[in-house]
């Protein structure tokens, strides 16, 4: 962790992009040249086994148990593969474009892709099929319109949940200019279930200086 080389071994393609550590070995993945192959080394590099990954860009790799996760760059898409000879078990297409980098930690699935409007993403999968949250605000600001001193104005905000698994809230922050004026009396977490809303109370206040 402080940097110093402890050792290194030469891998067996060029292109390579991805690695993923088995009990003393690793797994690694050719872009190019080969276009998409799939390489189980010793620590000294030497290739144990070798097989075609399930497209021709695997930009990562991640070992769940027995199994191998891939994420396929230009493909768009994550599939799991049996680690013994590389058969296709499931494929699934990333949520965006482009999914870069996957990671199991023993519970759950990570990966990343480019996401939407310049952001990339980073997505926690639950493999057991619980399902997914999806939050969906319909109206994203309000006019208050003139509030005199002392009084107060409640906005009641729909918050949907669009997903298919239980959407929990734990806070609602607030920042920016007159932010300090707003508040809201639930208490949370709050659960919405899949395909239900509810109504978040806003309340606009200015007190009175002293």
């Amino acid at each position: 962790m402080s940097g110093n080389l402890v050792s290194q071994f030469d891998l067996p393609a060029h292109y390579m992009s991805g690695i993923a550590y088995d009990n003393g070995d690793f797994w690694v993945a050719a872009y190019y040249n080969p276009d998409g192959q799939i390489y189980k080394v010793d620590n000294l590099g030497n290739v144990i086994t070798e097989f075609p990954a399930p497209n021709t860009q695997p930009w990562d790799l991640c070992l769940e148990n027995e199994y191998l996760w891939v994420a396929d760059y230009y493909g768009n898409t994550l599939y799991k593969i049996d680690s013994s000879n590389g058969d296709v078990l499931e494929s699934h297409a990333s949520e965006y474009a482009n999914p870069a980098g996957i990671v199991w930690d023993g519970s759950y699935l990570w990966y990343c892709d480019e996401g939407e409007g310049g952001d990339d993403y980073l997505y926690k999968v639950d493999l057991g099929g619980a399902g997914t949250p999806e939050i969906y605000v319909p109206n994203t600001s309000h006019d208050y319109g003139v509030v005199t001193i002392g009084d107060s104005i409640t906005w009641n905000a729909t918050i949907e949940n669009v997903g298919t698994a239980d959407l929990e809230i734990n806070n609602v922050a607030f920042s920016g200019v007159g932010s300090t004026y707003l508040s809201c009396p639930l208490t949370f977490p709050i659960t919405i279930n899949p395909g239900n809303q509810i109504q978040i109370p806003l309340i606009y206040i200015i007190f009175p200086q002293v």
